[in-house]
């Protein structure tokens, strides 16, 4: 072979293997832009983002607790914390009473609202602990419970203890924040004909938003959400999202038309069990609002004023928390309105107590992607949309789990203090 001819052969070698170099790094960099516009489309940027800077505030918050990991008293799902929550209250020497509802869990399994009792069976002053109203957000609710009954409590001859588990067993057994109607329970505490009536023309402009259908490649949860924050007034388009809505039965935050089958089922124990009580402290737990680890606690109670109670707790406490947030809303129908329903003569202070987990936009697109995959998909507990909204509201962390029950006793003995003094 002449040189020439060997060195013109060399030169398309080199010139082909630099071309099909350059179509490499080409491709991988489209497939990246490509892949990067689908993760931003599909909404699963912003959720990624949210977690990396939820997660470095902890440091802040739930870091500067007291020493100690407490994450083992939350259980993995709705069956193990009902195990739990059962044995721990024969353990403590509580009376365990049962309600069940009429559809199964994921397995086919009874689902119940089970409660512990502790102290007289004539109580004239009660302290009332509640859990899971919201479903998925049980698990923190429940590991106070099982912190609560590991001390064996005691009240005085008068008194009562009373710990209510899985307000909402449906939604902590499927990890939905709503129940077996898709209604959300904290809206469907209504005693009158005038209280269903709700109407918002902003929720029905937006509800193909909120409430797809499909599950698109390209769904752009977070390119819309930017888009509506643009068009409507903030405060006006959170009012209109998470204040309760009856026009769309498969949509977030239904307020339902009637009362569901659980707050029938409680009031009516609640009438037989506790009607000659004449103070009834409530804490309430729920989690997904406010700041990660941050506890707010709201006062809806009529016993007492809010200055004083807040005195005696030696709390910060608010009249009504998402009026004094700086993205609140309102709502009505909320659980709180039972108790004046079923107690109007007694005396009742009732405590929203809430822990922070994400930011608003984060969470929003977690129960919009498991709200989708439950009503159009197989519901399925592994799929990413329902564990997404359970990372949600109980984050897989060992400090925030620990800041929670934290808190959540130190709120449970100033409370026992006040109502059994």
């Amino acid at each position: 072979m002449n040189k020439p001819h060997h060195n013109e052969m060399l030169n398309r070698v080199i010139k082909r293997t630099i071309s099909n170099r350059v179509f490499i790094a080409v491709m991988v960099t489209v497939t990246a832009l490509i892949g990067g516009l689908a993760i931003i489309a599909t909404g699963k940027f912003d959720w990624r983002i949210q977690q990396i800077i939820a997660n470095r505030r902890t440091g802040n918050l739930c870091e500067s607790r007291e020493n100690g990991d407490l994450s083992s008293f939350f259980s993995e799902d709705y069956s193990s914390a009902r195990k739990r929550f059962v044995e721990a209250g024969r353990l403590a020497g509580a009376i365990m009473s049962r309600l069940v509802l009429t559809d199964p869990g994921p397995s086919g399994e009874e689902l119940s609202v089970d409660i512990a009792w502790m102290g007289s069976p004539e109580p004239k002053r009660v302290l009332l602990h509640t859990s899971g109203l919201h479903g998925v957000e049980g698990f923190a609710g429940s590991a106070i419970q099982l912190k609560i009954l590991q001390s064996k409590p005691v009240p005085p001859a008068d008194s009562a203890f009373v710990l209510v588990h899985a307000l909402n067993p449906y939604g902590m057994a499927w990890l939905r924040r709503f129940n077996e109607s898709n209604v959300d329970l904290n809206r469907n505490f209504r005693f009158t004909a005038s209280a269903w009536q709700l109407q918002s023309q902003i929720y029905n402009e937006i509800n193909g938003f909120l409430n797809p259908k499909r599950n698109r490649l390209f769904d752009s949860f977070l390119l819309q959400a930017v888009g509506l924050m643009a068009r409507y007034d903030y405060q006006i388009l959170k009012q209109a999202i998470a204040g309760g809505q009856n026009q769309f039965p498969k949509g977030l935050f239904y307020t339902g038309k009637d009362l569901e089958q659980t707050p029938l089922l409680y009031g009516d124990w609640l009438e037989k069990h506790l009607s000659l009580v004449q103070y009834l402290f409530v804490i309430d737990v729920h989690t997904g609002l406010g700041s990660r680890c941050q506890e707010i606690l709201a006062h809806k109670g009529t016993a007492t004023d809010s200055s004083v109670l807040s005195d005696k707790l030696g709390k910060p406490l608010q009249q009504d928390f998402v009026r004094e947030q700086e993205d609140h809303y309102q709502f009505s129908g909320g659980h709180n309105y039972l108790y004046r329903q079923v107690f109007p003569q007694t005396r009742v202070d009732f405590i929203t107590e809430e822990f922070g987990t994400y930011p608003n936009i984060c969470v929003l697109q977690a129960l919009r992607d498991e709200n989708r995959f439950h009503q159009y998909g197989d519901r399925r507990l592994n799929h990413p949309g329902k564990q997404r909204l359970k990372e949600a509201f109980n984050p897989d962390s060992p400090a925030w789990k620990t800041a929670v029950i934290q808190q959540g006793l130190s709120l449970y003995d100033r409370s026992k203090d006040l109502v059994f003094e």
